[in-house]
């Protein structure tokens, strides 16, 4: 009877999904790795399909190339998102001259969602940034065990400035 009422309540909000009603979003992952005790940038990464539908992988060793990046053409009206998108967009943008274009949602301490508008008039678009937390509160983990996808150990060199290149290619790995 319960949950009879609990439906009868929502049945004006929850509608059955119908196929001409359904939209596709094109999401980027985003990460980034710091080291030290203030997390500075060392790299980051982004996964997203091409045009072509291509899978791609793209790692950044510096800050800057990794903004132009961001902010380009390439990823205007799409969704980049994070887990824990107030660490990987601040390790990113903090101290930038983008991060004063970016409009940032916050709750509490969170950082929720942000977006990048294009100023150009040749470029209009958004770009937004989103939390994977704030639509399924998992760790990566987690996300990972439910996908069947087991996240990789932490590297010994996370937080740190790899002392190799074999340690660099770890860290790269895990970030993708």
């Amino acid at each position: 009877m319960e949950q009879e009422n609990i439906t009868n309540n929502y049945r004006h909000i929850l509608k059955p999904l119908s196929n001409n009603k359904i939209t596709k979003y094109d999401f980027v992952g985003f990460d980034v790795e710091t080291y030290g005790d203030t997390n500075e940038f060392y790299i980051g990464g982004l996964y997203y399909f091409t045009k072509n539908k291509k899978e791609t992988f793209k790692v950044f060793d510096n800050k800057e190339e990794m903004i132009n990046f961001l902010l380009s053409d390439k990823f205007k009206n799409k969704y980049i998102v994070a887990t824990n998108l107030g660490f990987d967009l601040t390790a990113l943008f903090f101290n930038t001259k983008q991060w004063n274009e970016l409009n940032i949602l916050e709750s509490g301490s969170n950082i929720i969602y942000a977006d990048y508008t294009f100023k150009n008039s040749n470029k209009k678009g958004k770009i937004k940034f989103i939390d994977t937390m704030n639509y399924a509160p998992f760790s990566v983990d987690k996300l990972g065990k439910i996908l069947k996808i087991p996240k990789l150990d932490k590297p010994e060199c996370l937080g740190k400035i790899p002392k190799n290149n074999e340690e660099r290619q770890i860290l790269i790995t895990y970030n993708k």
